[in-house]
């Protein structure tokens, strides 16, 4: 995993070495196992890639297709129909839309003006 990160920027570990903040890649990876374990011998649960300069974060460079930043009508645009949406109540608001993509759960998380702030992959549900 060291070798990996190694062109990540400074990395951040937090919350008991159980993730891994690179912010000017603009990504984070959630550890799994024992946190008592070093981080070179567990497994990745999940990776949060972020944009618009979300939470500090440059924006990450290489989204996986059909995924685009941008605005939610632009990620439906590339993206098929997303198997859930999750919206505040008593509103129209989507904070959250989910796909399952090669065995894998997409998310894309929107902020209050439907822009992309966040898409996070795991293994799927």
């Amino acid at each position: 995993m060291t070798a990996a990160l190694a062109g990540a920027g400074q990395l951040q570990g937090l919350n008991t070495r159980s993730v891994i903040v690179a912010k000017a890649a603009g990504f984070s990876l959630l550890l799994g196992g024992d946190p008592k374990d070093s981080q070179e011998h567990r497994q990745i649960i999940s990776v949060s890639m972020y944009g618009n300069g979300f939470n500090g974060h440059r924006t990450f460079a290489d989204l996986p297709s059909p995924f685009v930043w941008g605005d939610r009508a632009a990620v439906l645009a590339s993206a098929p129909a997303p198997l859930r949406s999750f919206a505040m109540p008593h509103t129209a608001n989507v904070l959250r839309d989910e796909w399952e993509v090669s065995g894998l759960s997409f998310s894309a998380g929107y902020d209050k003006d439907a822009v992309v702030g966040q898409y996070s992959v795991g293994t799927a549900r």
